[in-house]
């Protein structure tokens, strides 16, 4: 079964007992959708097959439009397109017992609508026979997991199967696993409307398990989108930054607050210095968030207070801003502060000739993050420890922290 994304149909075929996936024509390739997580099933149940149709033969499918809430239940469920028969009734008891991973946007849990095909068809039942206990085939097991290249985000929902042989579905960490193949090659396959098509050959041996991880890349994409903004802000001067544009920008030693100095109206100070002089004026101020920043820079403007690491964007008022940033006569920047990433754990650590520092982030449960960067210089250190004529002393060293 095809994940069921936004607005892209996904399949299911029911059997007198059981359900099973149904061909459906590939979808074209849309723009791309601004959530940034996208609806997966996670527990599916099998749609009962009417018995008076059972016993008629008829066939059905049944085309549902389902209601997907922030926490991936199937609020609502309407038929749009009918097969009569018993089929729309047991359609609908089956799909309200379904559950998806909530879709997301910016991290956040949003309630989407997506079409639901189940379709009904009969398939005669094929009664197995163990084999005696000598003649059983040695088997081996094979585990995969599936990711998406670029961003080794799990891919949940994929239909996996063997040729000729078992499927499977792909489970929250897009996970699988095959526990009795028969020894020798195999060809495991996916297909998919969204991502790239898998096919690869894996070699089982007997009693022992085959471990593999294939990133997929990412082809399709949805036929919606969405688009989410701030509400709009009347001011007559306002420049805003990026933390793109801030990696882009030479001269700044990595360090985004520097990257003010660069735009119209900001004045540079002599040595070096990276005090904030906006359209010359006396008494500019630094936000955080809109909450004011007693220091901006350490030690005369070797390094900001604020990890470069965190920002999303700076907005720069030489003038005319709000009431809101208080009695400022110069101008103000405000720093603002990205959301922690929450996939998984991420950082990294860095050191140059005047300090170093480090950034650890992550999720805290399934819908919070956490993200926490620190910086010690040791230029201080260094000065203590070099050797001195004879007479001279150091009375003030850069140190911050």
């Amino acid at each position: 079964m095809r994940r069921p994304w936004l607005s892209l149909f996904a399949l299911l075929c029911a059997a007198p007992a059981w359900a099973q996936p149904a061909d459906e024509p590939p979808a074209e390739e849309q723009p791309a959708a601004q959530l940034s997580k996208l609806p997966a099933v996670l527990e599916q149940v099998e749609a009962v097959y009417p018995p008076e149709a059972q016993a008629a033969r008829q066939t059905g499918e049944v085309v549902l439009l389902i209601t997907i809430d922030e926490t991936g239940a199937v609020a609502d469920a309407q038929v749009q397109q009918s097969a009569g028969n018993g089929f729309d009734e047991s359609a609908l008891t089956a799909i309200k017992q379904y559950r998806f991973s909530p879709a997301e946007m910016q991290g956040e849990p949003v309630a989407v609508q997506i079409l639901f095909k189940i379709a009904f068809t009969l398939k005669e039942e094929v009664q197995q026979v163990e084999a005696p206990v000598d003649e059983k085939r040695p088997t081996g097991i094979l585990r995969g997991r599936l990711l998406e290249r670029g961003t080794r985000a799990p891919l949940a929902g994929l239909q996996v199967r063997i040729k000729d042989g078992e499927t499977r579905f792909t489970d929250a960490q897009g996970g699988f696993v095959f526990e009795a193949l028969p020894v020798g090659e195999v060809v495991v396959e996916m297909r998919d409307d969204i991502y790239a098509d898998l096919e690869d050959a894996e070699t089982i041996e007997a009693g022992k398990e085959t471990t593999v991880t294939w990133y997929i890349d990412k082809e399709g994409f949805s036929d919606t989108v969405t688009v989410v903004g701030r509400r709009p802000r009347k001011e007559v001067v306002r420049r805003t930054v990026t933390i793109e544009e801030i990696r882009t920008i030479p001269g700044t030693n990595g360090d985004a607050l520097q990257v003010v100095q660069n735009l119209p109206g900001v004045a540079r100070t002599p040595f070096g210095n990276a005090d904030l002089i906006l359209r010359g004026g006396g008494n500019s101020q630094a936000y955080l968030n809109q909450q004011p920043i007693p220091i901006a820079f350490h030690f005369g403007g070797i390094r900001s207070t604020v990890a470069s690491a965190l920002i999303e964007s700076i907005d720069l008022y030489p003038g005319n801003y709000d009431v809101e940033y208080g009695r400022v006569s110069g101008g103000v920047v405000d720093v603002r502060l990205r959301k922690p990433r929450t996939d998984r754990v991420h950082g990294f650590a860095e050191a140059d000739i005047f300090d170093a520092g480090a950034l650890v982030e992550g999720p805290i449960g399934e819908h919070a993050g956490f993200a926490v960067a620190v910086r010690r210089s040791y230029f201080d250190a260094l000065l203590a420890a070099a050797p001195k004529p004879e007479g001279f002393t150091i009375t003030t060293a850069p140190r911050w922290y």
